[in-house]
């Protein structure tokens, strides 16, 4: 008998192996990798699976690192050849969601007939297919009516697909609707499990179409976040399905696609959601991996099937990209608010600007009627000379501020700490009320915004012109900078934005040594949601500076999300050319887990004559950045800022080589009113 048992062990640990194989080139063959999260969860489940019925049958480590080699043997040996596999999936939804452009999208070509102006499918279809070697059975079905007067109709639908499916099972249903689409049509989800039974639930995914569509519009009118916007819709519908089967337990997985020609793809030509996920793999993993576990508890008959929907459990994405960005970013150097502004400008470098501006002659402002009665010359020579003297003013003020600053460093440190103590030993008060916007209410919630006004911290509500007089204020800041000794500067800021089911959290803290006028130590830690989860980064580096006109940094940080974490690497360097342009070299490299990245940026910047009492300044950027062993993302970003009198113009714009870019522009003019009728245009385009 123990012989027995032995060898029904052995014959069942070899079948469990041949699946975990099959599994493995299943998932090599879909461009992913054995440490995708939903991959590992199935691998998972087999090594569980077989400690469960069978103790001691096999130790899973070496079970996964030999199912490993033997798929990569075979996968390099037949990689053309069809794999003993099938899956068979039933779409169901409504009419007009997608299906069957889902059909065409997950073979990569026509195989189902649609339509933009009716329904495209008028039977239940059997489409069979292959893909990389991998056969896949689809049963698209006629879109079913959420509305009581079609009940007929859906009865014959219905009707039709069970016929169908009697001849062929389905392995995963996926339930289709439009991620845009408003309605929750529990009624519907409710009349298929009536019909089909509840059970049909337990084994469906939720795919929801038009992915890629712009979020809507939130309460306060401004469009919504992305990731915030699907969370949203995934708890929507998977909330109506456990009201539909009455099982609160029931947490189908949520999945985006997106069917249109037109959505940007990567090199390999899959397409990519908003969010960075390609969506097609994704998909038909989840589909497989219903198919596996289904096939190994026909061996391995556990007395509860393994559900699917497990398997949606949210997954925390790799901050290598979060650390990579990160560390390319150019940070300033931790000084005072004072010692940002005037630290790095010798007041004495253009004193003829002052005196040119004491030696001008008396000046006296005209009226609006006097400006009226002048000509079109003499006015234009008028608001040149006005402009002139303004600007020769505001050289002189920036000069004498300075230069008082000069004076106040030199004076030592004891003053200032002797005033440091008197900000301390200064009382807090309560600060003045908000001046706030406007409201229908006729109550007048100002109280409730007071704060503290403290000279040592700066804490305080965020006033935003989009205040809800209900809801209130939702975010407040918190900043300060103050030196800890002599030499280590330290500045700290935050905010905080609340709201009734999310929270975000940005936390800025660096601190930095003077080790001599030309090493500077710098360090710091960043804190910000990621989602749900909560990012945590800590970098440090020094700043040599080689010459007057040249520093370089060395740097490493470390990024933690969740149980992930990820070791960079940064060098940058700035060279000085002149007074008007600098240019900005930084690389960077990222670790985790044996998965490398790569990312360079170069700036190159120039400054207006009369920077920075003009603050006119070009920015213009080049990045490279590698995180995958394939791809490749490289763009180019500019940033300019233009003063001309009392106009001022903003123009951010980026591309990337994934068909991607955007620009804006905005002008502020008190001259130029004119300018207000270029906001027409849209309004015109629309009508």
């Amino acid at each position: 008998t123990q012989g027995n048992t032995e060898e029904k062990t052995r014959i069942l640990c070899e079948k469990l192996q041949d699946i975990r194989v099959k599994f493995v080139r299943l998932v090599h063959r879909l461009g992913q990798s054995a440490d995708n999260g939903i991959a590992a969860q199935v691998l998972y489940r087999f090594a569980l699976a077989e400690q469960l019925k069978g103790g001691k049958m096999r130790n899973s480590t070496s079970g996964y690192d030999k199912a490993c080699a033997v798929a990569m043997e075979e996968e390099a040996s037949s990689r053309d050849e069809e794999l003993d596999f099938c899956c068979t999936v039933l779409l169901l939804g409504k009419s007009g969601v997608g299906k069957s452009a889902t059909v065409n999208s997950i073979f990569g070509k026509p195989m189902a007939s649609t339509s933009a102006f009716s329904s495209g499918t008028n039977k239940v279809e059997v489409i069979d297919g292959t893909m990389k070697g991998i056969r896949m059975r689809v049963i698209d079905t006629p879109g079913l009516s959420a509305s009581m007067a079609d009940r007929r109709y859906n009865e014959r639908v219905v009707a039709s697909i069970k016929r169908c499916i009697r001849r062929n099972p389905p392995d995963i249903v996926l339930y289709v609707d439009r991620l845009d689409s408003q309605s929750k049509d529990a009624a519907l989800m409710r009349y298929i499990g009536d019909r089909f039974g509840p059970a049909i639930w337990f084994n469906a995914i939720i795919v929801l179409t038009h992915g890629a569509s712009s979020p809507p519009d939130g309460p306060d009118g401004f469009p919504l976040r992305y990731d915030s916007y699907v969370g949203q819709r995934t708890r929507m519908f998977q909330q109506t399905v456990r009201s539909a089967v009455g099982d609160t337990r029931l947490l189908n997985p949520v999945t985006l696609i997106e069917n249109h020609p037109a959505c940007r793809t990567n090199r390999a030509g899959e397409r990519v959601l908003p969010n960075g996920m390609v969506w097609r793999p994704e998909l038909l993993l989840l589909c497989f991996s219903a198919r596996i576990l289904a096939e190994a508890n026909t061996y391995l008959k556990l007395p509860e099937s393994m559900p699917l929907t497990r398997l949606c459990e949210r997954r925390s994405g790799s901050p290598m990209p979060v650390l990579l960005a990160s560390m390319l970013q150019a940070r300033s150097e931790v000084q005072q608010p004072d010692e940002e502004e005037y630290g790095e400008v010798d007041p004495d470098e253009d004193e003829d600007g002052e005196a040119e501006f004491d030696q001008l002659p008396p000046f006296r402002r005209l009226l609006q009627d006097e400006l009226d009665a002048l000509d079109e010359d003499n006015r234009q020579s008028y608001f040149e000379e006005l402009a002139l003297r303004e600007k020769l003013f505001k050289r002189k003020l920036w000069k004498t501020q300075c230069r008082r600053w000069r004076e106040m460093k030199n004076r030592g440190v004891e003053d200032g700490e002797d005033e440091q103590q008197q900000h301390r030993d200064m009382a807090p008060g309560i600060s003045p009320d908000f001046a706030l916007p406007t409201s229908f209410s006729s109550d007048d919630p100002s109280h409730r915004y007071r704060y503290v006004d403290d000279a040592s911290w700066n804490v305080r509500p965020v006033l935003d012109s989009r205040w809800d007089h209900e809801n209130g204020f939702n975010s407040a800041n918190l900043d300060r900078s103050f030196h800890l000794a002599k030499n280590i500067p330290v500045s700290v800021s935050g905010q905080i934005v609340m709201d009734k089911k999310e929270y975000h959290v940005t936390f800025d803290g660096s601190a930095a040594i003077k080790h001599g006028p030309n090493r500077v130590s710098t360090g710091g830690l960043d804190i910000q949601t990621v989602g749900r989860d909560v990012c945590y980064s800590l970098w440090g580096g020094t700043t040599f500076k080689n010459h007057e006109c040249n520093k370089t940094l060395a740097g490493m940080g470390v990024t933690m999300v969740g149980e992930n974490a990820v070791v960079g690497v940064r060098l940058e360097d700035k060279v000085v050319i002149g007074k008007r342009a600098k240019i900005l070299m930084s690389g960077a490299t990222s670790l985790t887990r044996g998965d490398k990245a790569y990312g360079a940026i170069m700036e190159a910047t120039v400054v207006g004559p009369d920077y920075p009492v003009d603050r006119t300044n070009c920015t213009l950027g080049l990045s490279v950045m590698n995180w995958t062993a394939k791809d490749i993302a490289y763009g180019i970003n500019l940033h300019s800022q233009i003063h001309l009198g009392g106009t001022a113009m903003v123009v951010r714009g980026n591309a990337n080589n994934r068909g991607t870019g955007q620009i804006s522009i905005k002008v502020n003019s008190t001259d130029r009113i004119q300018l207000a009728l270029l906001g027409l245009l849209p309004v015109i385009r629309s009508l």
